[in-house]
This record gives C-alpha cells, structure tokens and sequence, in this order.
C-alpha cells in the first residue's frame, strides 16, 4: 500500500483536526472536513480509520507516527481532479546538552516540501541559535 502521510497541509488542510468522538478510545487526527466529504469517507471499525464508499481503506491511525497516514494515490487523484497543489511545512525546534552539561546547542529545522510532476521536491535547513 502507498501511504501518505499528512500534517498541517496548505491549501487543503488534511490534518490536524481534533476530535475526540463519543465511544473512541483516544483523539486523534482526522481529515478535514472538503476531502472528508469529497472522497465519501466513513469511519472505520479501528479508531482513526476511515474507508470510502468502496470500502477501501483510505486513511489509518498509525501510532507514533505524528499525524495520520492517508493513500497516496486517493489524494493525489483527488487533487489532480480539483486543480489543487499541496505543500508541507516543517518548523522544530531541538536542543542538545554536551555530555557533561557544559555546553547547550539550539538549533531550529524547517523545511517547505512540494509534489512537482509527480516527484516530491523541497529542502530541509537548520539554523543555530543561542
């Protein structure tokens, strides 16, 4: 299967839409509500999991993994169909302590990432800061 996994996502917000639904064992995310009403999606037997109407597995809760996992294909079908673009944004933060705690580094990786004639394209930075 082609995963693909989602976040915060310009113009078509995928992710990141809190819910926590009556009877759920845990919140998660799910798809916002366009591709959840578009693509015909219903809520799966497995929390987070959500099929279409051809009962096709179309987005999964996978654990641990920051967001949750949706077909390749379907979405890019999607988009394609709409004359829609999608891109992902990064922005973190990470601090390191030298072994003996003498030293603190902090540093902040960001990153834009884009489909361009079907290959995903973008750059990965980190910036030091005091």
């Amino acid at each position: 299967m082609n995963f693909f996994l989602t976040g915060t996502i310009t113009p078509v917000e995928v992710a990141q839409e809190r819910r926590y639904m009556h009877g759920a064992e845990s919140s998660y995310d799910i798809p916002c509500e366009e591709l959840f009403n578009q693509l015909g999606l219903v809520y799966a037997s497995n929390d987070g999991d959500f099929i279409n109407s051809k009962r096709e597995l179309v987005v999964q809760k996978i654990p641990h993994s920051g967001g949750p996992m949706m077909k390749k294909k379907i979405l890019m079908d999607y988009l394609n169909e709409n004359g829609l673009d999608i891109i992902w944004t990064l922005l973190g933060e990470k601090m390191a302590v030298t072994q003996h705690g003498e030293q603190t580094y902090f540093g902040v990786p960001c990153g834009v990432f884009y489909f361009e004639n079907g290959e995903l394209k973008g750059e990965l930075n980190h910036h030091e800061r005091d």
